[in-house]
């Protein structure tokens, strides 16, 4: 049996490995990078930026807890480095699972 799936999102990426589990040769094309465009681009920055923002908002409201207050400020470099860290992390593990179920990668 062979598969070919179009897209390296979540869907993409359970549909390959669950056909490559169940013996099928899988072909996935992808035109960017595995992962999907809503995670990488949407989700993970936002969930990053809403933590971070969470973060700074508690270390501004720990003086009542006998915290010394610090004045926390975002670095936008290191939370942009951050995100893309995250993001590579992310693609790291799909790209390794993938490979390690025999999904074939084309770039497309």
């Amino acid at each position: 049996m062979r598969f070919v799936i179009v897209g390296g999102g979540p869907a993409g990426n359970t549909a390959a490995t669950s056909a490559a589990r169940l013996g099928a040769t899988v072909t996935m094309i992808e035109r960017d990078v595995v992962g999907g465009a809503a995670h990488l681009w949407d989700c993970i920055p936002s969930k990053t930026m809403i933590a971070t923002g969470g973060a700074m908002s508690f270390l501004r409201r720990s003086t009542g807890m006998g915290l010394e207050q610090a004045s926390p400020e975002v670095d936008t470099g290191a939370l942009t480095a951050r995100i893309e860290d995250i993001k590579s992390h992310l693609q790291h593990g799909t790209s390794e699972l993938l490979s390690s179920q025999g999904v074939r990668m084309v770039r497309g």
